[in-house]
C-alpha cells in the first residue's frame, strides 16, 4: 500500500512539474517548482531513497536562493558555492550505497547549470541530470521519477538542438554580412 501511495505522490510531482513550465510568471513557475520538490521529496522518502529525498528538500532552498540572486553578471558567487556544499554534504550524510552517487552527481551538474547566464551552457550541463536520475529512479523503483526525467531529457535535448541550429544560423548570417 505504501508503494502505491508513494507512486501516486510521485505522479503529483510529475504533474506539477509539467504544469510549472506552462506559466509565464517566474514566481508562479518557482512556486510550482517548489511544490514539485516537496512531492518528490516525500515520494523518494516513502520509497526509502533518502539521499534523493534530501536532495529534493535542499533543492527547494536552491530554487529560492537562486531566485533571490537572479540578476545576471552582478550577482555574488557565494550562493552557488553554498548550494554545492549543502548538496554534497546532504548527499553524503544520507549515503545509502553507490546508488546515492547518481543523484548527488546529477544535482551538482544541475546546480551549476542553473547558475549559468548563458542558456545554452545551462542546457549542456542540465542534460547530464536526467540521465543520472533515470538510472537512479530505475534502480529505486520510481516510475513517476523515471518518466519525469525522461520528459526532462527530451525537452533539454530538443532545446539544445533547436537553439544550436538558431545560433549556427545567426553566426552564418553574421559571417555573410561581414565585408
Amino acid at each position: 500500500m505504501i508503494e502505491i501511495i508513494a507512486q501516486c505522490i510521485g505522479f503529483l510531482g510529475l504533474l506539477t512539474n509539467i504544469l510549472s513550465v506552462q506559466f509565464k510568471d517566474r514566481k508562479v513557475l518557482l512556486i510550482f517548482g517548489v511544490i514539485t520538490c516537496i512531492f518528490m521529496a516525500i515520494h523518494f522518502a516513502m520509497l526509502g531513497a533518502y539521499t534523493a529525498a534530501t536532495l529534493f528538500a535542499v533543492a527547494i532552498f536552491r530554487a529560492l536562493l537562486f531566485m533571490k540572486y537572479d540578476d545576471g553578471e552582478n550577482r555574488p558567487s557565494w550562493p552557488l558555492y553554498l548550494m554545492l556544499v549543502l548538496l554534497v554534504g546532504a548527499g553524503f550524510a544520507t549515503w545509502q550505497s553507490w546508488v546515492s552517487l547518481l543523484p548527488i552527481t546529477s544535482t551538482i551538474f544541475v546546480t551549476i547549470g542553473l547558475w549559468q547566464i548563458d542558456t545554452q551552457r545551462t542546457r549542456k550541463l542540465l542534460i547530464v541530470g536526467p540521465i543520472l536520475w533515470m538510472a537512479h529512479n530505475a534502480i529505486v523503483g520510481s516510475i513517476a521519477g523515471f518518466l519525469n526525467e525522461l520528459m526532462s531529457f527530451i525537452s533539454i535535448a530538443v532545446g539544445l538542438v533547436r537553439h544550436r541550429k538558431r545560433d549556427l544560423a545567426n553566426m552564418q548570417e553574421a559571417a555573410d554580412t561581414t565585408p
